[in-house]
């Protein structure tokens, strides 16, 4: 790393103004602003501390957590979106003569300025930051959240017997130190009361294949790789707070790996490999119904709640629930009984359902079903998902994209491999000024003011190029891929790309 330390501050300036001009390489994410994209994994296991004047810093094996010591309050993290090199964080430390924070990651060193807001690669990580840990005895006589414990050996047990060693203890203020923990997160703990208690942040399950908003909640769901996954995370945007629900700790809800979640004024649907759950805000109970109550089959693929009704795709056929009989119906019509349905969608009195055979359009006030086909063979084939958008449908399939206008009976073809840049598209959402859709290489957007096509990838800000869903609002688009969740701040004035 260069020592500036003993040159005046004007001379620290101008270095670091030519190294940012004429050192390759050292830009972490493209010409991006700072926050354009940011993101959310699973921080539960945290490996480091440091702090500066402003900030605690809190490495984890997702990235780094910041914590504002003036509002008291958890900021959005650094993660691989952001600049550094890994989001496996070994140590940090920072540097005052450079006023750097300097970050030793599974895939090398990579340093923040904080002066220019700027992120580099590489240097040499030489502090030994472990020397402002606090031994065990300073923080196992704090008590612990209801259901939890110390053990002997540093190691923290829960209601359930499991057994989460603690990383470190950090002390940055008098009246406040931290726990790190491999498996819980963050801990902190008051001084003068005595108490500790844990403070969530982040994802419960990074594999994220179900976005929901509602409000300000943010509902994040998805499937577990090597083991089911841990829960469904609810995160209010509002109150900066995170909320998981876990199997494990809520009646009636035996199964987290969420493949899809919709939801309406009194509930929030759930669709899992073993059934579909309820949640009733206001009784704040789970409900979880299973092959025996009607379904098709256990695997849930689809949900979409018509305003009185939940229609429902499985592996195996459509359902639908009907709120008034609080009872789940299969719909028996010739052609769409055992085939997997990929995706629904309702206008009005017609629902549309994707398989993968092709395309069906049920019409609820004849009670009838007709298969759809374009004269471009696009949807004949496996449908991922269809969207309304005023007179439009879309659909996006293992060909590419299909617009669908209804009104004058048009089509418009973004082909595969020919139109569209990135992998197969498995979701799109649609805004007066852009076409998005997310495939399994990359993100896409068609600027509709160019009709020119654009890739977003993990060069830009994306944990990983699987884009499994997206979810656009407003002047943000949501993408959740197998890394975790991102956010970009796509639509700014006068950005050229």
């Amino acid at each position: 790393m260069l020592s500036l330390m003993t040159r005046p501050r004007i001379t620290i300036l101008a270095t670091f103004v030519l190294l940012s001009v004429f050192e390759p390489g050292w830009s972490a994410r493209g010409n991006w602003r700072p926050w354009d994209w940011a993101s959310w994994t699973s921080f539960r296991f945290v490996t480091c501390a440091a702090s500066d004047f402003r900030y605690v810093y809190f490495g984890t094996t997702g990235g780094v957590l910041r914590y504002n010591k003036f509002s008291r309050e958890f900021e959005e993290p650094w993660t691989v979106s952001d600049g550094l090199t890994d989001g496996y964080v070994r140590n940090i430390y920072y540097d005052q003569s450079n006023d750097e924070l300097v970050f030793q990651t599974r895939a090398g060193v990579c340093r923040y300025n904080v002066t220019f807001d700027k992120w580099f690669e590489g240097g040499e990580f030489t502090n030994s930051p472990e020397s402002v840990y606090l031994p065990p005895e300073k923080y196992q006589n704090f008590f612990l959240d209801f259901g939890y414990s110390f053990l002997p050996k540093n190691e923290i047990q829960d209601v359930y017997l499991r057994q989460y060693q603690v990383t470190f203890g950090f002390q940055d203020d008098p009246q406040e130190i931290w726990l790190g923990t491999w498996g819980l997160g963050l801990a902190r703990g008051n001084t003068v009361t005595g108490q500790m208690k844990f403070v969530p942040f982040g994802l419960d399950e990074k594999n994220v294949q179900a976005l929901y908003l509602d409000g300000d909640l943010i509902y994040v769901g998805g499937a577990g790789f090597s083991a089911p996954a841990r829960g469904v995370t609810i995160y209010d945007r509002q109150k900066k707070t995170w909320e998981y629900w876990e199997p494990s700790s809520s009646f009636n809800f035996y199964s987290a790996d969420v493949t899809v979640i919709a939801g309406d004024n009194q509930c929030i649907w759930l669709g899992t490999k073993t059934g579909l759950v309820r949640y009733n805000k206001k009784e704040q109970r789970f409900y979880t119904f299973t092959r025996s109550w009607g379904l098709w089959e256990n695997e849930i693929t689809a949900l979409k709640s018509d305003g009185k009704n939940l229609w429902i795709g499985t592996a195996r056929g459509l359902n639908v629930y009907e709120a008034g009989q609080d009872s789940v119906i299969k719909v028996q019509m010739p052609g769409i009984n055992r085939v997997y349905v990929y995706t629904i969608e309702v206008d009005s009195q017609t629902v549309w359902v994707g398989t993968d055979q092709g395309v069906y359009r049920l019409d609820l006030q004849e009670k009838t079903r007709e298969k759809f086909i374009d004269p471009f063979g696009m949807v004949n084939t496996r449908v991922n998902h269809i969207l309304k958008y005023q007179d439009q449908i879309w659909f996006a399939t293992r060909l590419g994209i299909l617009q669908y206008d209804k009104t004058v009976n048009k089509y418009k073809v973004y082909s595969q491999g020919v139109d569209l840049p990135g992998g197969e598209v498995l979701k799109i959402a649609v805004h007066p000024l852009a076409i998005w859709g997310a495939t399994t290489n990359g993100a896409i957007k068609l600027d509709r003011s160019t009709n020119l096509w654009h890739l977003y990838t993990e060069f830009d800000g994306l944990l990983d190029n699987y884009v499994q869903c997206l979810v656009q609002e407003e002047d943000y688009v949501w993408f959740g891929t197998p890394e975790g969740l991102t956010r970009f701040y796509w639509n700014v004035p006068g950005r050229v790309e």
